[in-house]
């Protein structure tokens, strides 16, 4: 294992920004992710989702992607997470309706 440096901060936020999930990020630093997450703390990097979630994928006709906020176990911050759910004509309908698609 090794440590996290100041030097590593930059590359923490691109990964980050990427939608990288904070255990791959650890993963790929070849740190723990309690020592991930305690760095990330003292130097005041969050793992917050920018912006608005983005809507829905209703292209494939057996599948929806849907993007959702949930909280990141490890951070306890909000992050975009991309969910793929089997495609049910009355939440596609629904969904199309919430985000003003046309099917």
């Amino acid at each position: 294992m090794s440590a996290l440096v100041d030097s590593d901060i930059s590359k923490i936020r691109r990964m980050l920004s990427s939608h990288m999930l904070v255990t791959e990020i650890a993963q790929s630093l070849e740190v723990s992710v309690n020592v991930l997450a305690a760095f990330m703390r003292r130097r005041n990097i969050s793992v917050a989702a920018d912006g608005k979630v983005p809507p829905p994928d209703l292209t494939r006709p057996d599948r929806t992607v849907v993007w959702s906020r949930r909280i990141d176990p490890v951070s306890g911050s909000p992050r975009l997470v991309k969910v793929s759910l089997p495609a049910i004509t009355a939440h596609r309908r629904s969904l199309s309706e919430q985000w003003r698609i046309n099917p």
